[in-house]
């Protein structure tokens, strides 16, 4: 990955993210045989993986241009790198929400709001307020918990599955 896929901006970002979205998915294939239920599980750990995988491009700027390296930020620059994430966090943000909403009852629907809606609103917020590099590193050990948070949460929704 580090010395083929990262020479291209974004398709790096989405391997990585599709790879790790998809063992949910390939799981319920070779476990019930078929692929009805994970992909909403999956679809959750491709988005939050493909923003944190962007915002670790980010955060190895400097390093990833001393390797001739091709990441999003080399190529559109550091602020619309930032603005790019913050799409995505609103994007996906949105997507998850209206999801829980509708697909849940109200105590998951509530624990969708405080372990994975308030932690992405809390990241959109630091990165209005300060993208610096502090804020950047602080963003990829958040992204691992809404991670982890949110898959809680997803799993706990029995009744969309």
């Amino acid at each position: 990955y580090n010395f083929f896929l990262k020479k291209y901006a974004l398709i790096g970002n989405c391997c990585v993210a599709l790879m790790l979205g998809s063992v949910f998915i390939f799981s319920e294939c070779v476990i019930m045989g078929t692929v009805q239920n994970m992909y909403i599980i999956g679809f959750f750990a491709f988005a939050i993986n493909l923003i944190r995988e962007i915002i670790k491009d980010v955060c190895d700027l400097p390093g990833d241009k001393l390797s001739s390296m091709y990441t999003l930020p080399i190529l559109l620059g550091y602020n619309l790198s930032i603005l790019i994430i913050k799409i995505f966090i609103f994007i996906f943000g949105s997507i998850f929400i209206v999801h829980a909403y509708y697909n849940s009852e109200q105590y998951y629907f509530l624990l969708m709001i405080i372990l994975v809606e308030i932690p992405l609103s809390y990241s959109l917020f630091l990165l209005s307020r300060s993208s610096s590099k502090k804020t950047i590193y602080n963003l990829t050990k958040l992204y691992k918990t809404i991670n982890v948070s949110g898959l809680v949460v997803i799993i706990f929704m029995k009744e969309i599955f």
